[in-house]
């Protein structure tokens, strides 16, 4: 008979954090995007985007985590927590999207000539979206480190490249201002290129959750499994990551002629004993081995 976990997962955290990002991404998107059709800078049209996705992945986070909370079941005997996984694929794929519409204006404005309508006032209201954008990635980021969410993290670093675009942006209304109207089109061209980079690193992160990367070194496990008292050997080592915790498989070799009572009592030593040692185990499985005279090798 098949047994199911009773753990049960609580976002409740993770979701409020999202949503309070949420209300101050889409406001910032607001302003730049009102601002940005009004001047017709590019580079500010481009923020503005950056932003708007700023508020999506917020909006398909809090999705994902209403999906992993539900309960573990006989189809899903390792929980929903890849939906988290997912969740950071999809919104690279809007990234992707908007970088080619990006540049797709930009050469039109190239070939064609364009001068953006900016003015003194726009600086003043940039340098309150970078405070904006500035307190909201820190205290998303530090939320995502202590409920231990590679999402809320990732998400939060990505908020931060605002303040760094915003602050392109700022300069390229400077230059504008002064008839360098070339800078508003180079500058919607890096914004882009950074949103590209961000959208590259979220499909590597999320692809390492998808694909069962192995993210813990096996030596270091095999030496603290062989520290313990009655361990032989050990091999077939696995490790995976979900959500920034690890689960970790091995075998374990002890000698052949010990009781099972003993030997069941050795796997609990070891699970113990890597948990203390290496920071977020969410789960190890130990299978034991008896050992033969010639010793089992690894294969």
């Amino acid at each position: 008979m098949l047994m199911l976990t009773d753990e049960k997962y609580d976002f409740r955290g993770e979701k409020l954090t999202l949503l309070i990002t949420y209300l101050s991404n889409i406001s910032v998107a607001a302003i730049k995007g009102v601002f940005g059709f009004l001047s017709l800078s590019l580079a500010l049209i481009a923020d503005a985007i950056h932003s708007l996705f700023d508020s999506v992945s917020n909006i398909v986070g809090l999705w994902a985590f209403k999906m992993m909370e539900k309960p573990v079941d006989t189809d899903h005997p390792y929980g929903h927590e890849r939906y988290e996984a997912f969740a950071m694929v999809f919104i690279s794929s809007f990234i992707f999207f908007a970088c080619f519409e990006i540049v797709r204006e930009a050469m039109i404005r190239l070939l064609k000539g364009f001068k953006p309508k900016v003015s003194l006032e726009l600086i003043y209201i940039l340098i309150v979206t970078v405070l904006i954008n500035f307190v909201t990635a820190v205290w998303e980021y530090k939320r995502g480190e202590m409920l231990g969410s590679s999402f809320l993290r990732a998400d939060a670093k990505h908020s931060a490249t605002d303040i760094f675009n915003t602050s392109l942006v700022t300069l390229s209304v400077v230059l504008s201002l002064q008839g360098l109207y070339i800078f508003d089109v180079i500058f919607a061209f890096v914004i882009t290129a950074l949103l590209l980079k961000f959208g590259i690193d979220i499909i590597r992160e999320a692809g390492k959750e998808l694909l069962d990367y192995s993210s813990l070194r096996p030596e270091h496990i095999q030496s603290i499994a062989t520290s313990v008292k009655g361990v032989r050997e050990v091999h077939k080592i696995k490790s995976r990551r979900i959500r920034g915790k690890y689960l970790v498989e091995l075998h374990v070799l002890v000698p052949s002629d010990m009781s099972i009572e003993k030997a069941h009592e050795i796997a609990h030593q070891v699970e113990n004993k890597i948990i203390q040692e290496i920071p977020n185990i969410k789960d190890v499985t130990i299978h034991i081995e008896p050992i033969k005279d010639n010793k089992t090798k690894d294969k």
